[in-house]
């Protein structure tokens, strides 16, 4: 199963309640490398039993994860959204902007990552550099 940790959002205008999440980024968990979906995209990701979406708190990646999964909005339309915890940090709104520093910060920076996260060493880290920068071209 491809575990996705998502780290930041892109919506426009951001607290519009009627607008959903146009874009979803984040970790691939098994590979280290940036992933960036567009909503589409993360929704028929998320119907697939191969994925796994999930957030940490925005206080703090060693809060455990929560599940993200799809909904039916009052609309009618597919959605995804963070189980319901109680817990406003961990919601996906709660993220920031996407954008390449967002996605490079969680990659670059090991230091500030827990353990059990993997870090990106050396070829591998290469390898994420050009993944990103080649998203970065297709935009």
């Amino acid at each position: 199963m491809t575990r996705l940790l998502i780290t930041a959002i892109n919506k426009t205008p951001r607290d519009d309640r009627y607008e959903h999440i146009q874009r979803f980024g984040g970790i691939d968990m098994d590979t280290n490398l940036p992933w960036e979906a567009p909503f589409d995209e993360a929704i028929a990701m998320a119907k697939s039993p191969h994925v796994h979406f999930f957030v940490h708190s925005t206080k703090s990646l060693l809060s455990p994860p929560i599940s993200v999964g799809l909904y039916l909005s009052n609309y009618g339309n597919l959605c995804l959204r963070s189980d319901p915890n109680g817990v406003e940090a961990d919601n996906l709104l709660s993220l920031p902007e996407l954008s390449s520093r967002n996605m490079l910060s969680g990659l670059m920076n090991s230091s500030s990552r827990p353990t059990g996260f993997g870090i990106i060493e050396g070829e591998r880290n290469k390898l994420a550099r050009l993944a990103l920068a080649d998203a970065l071209k297709k935009r």
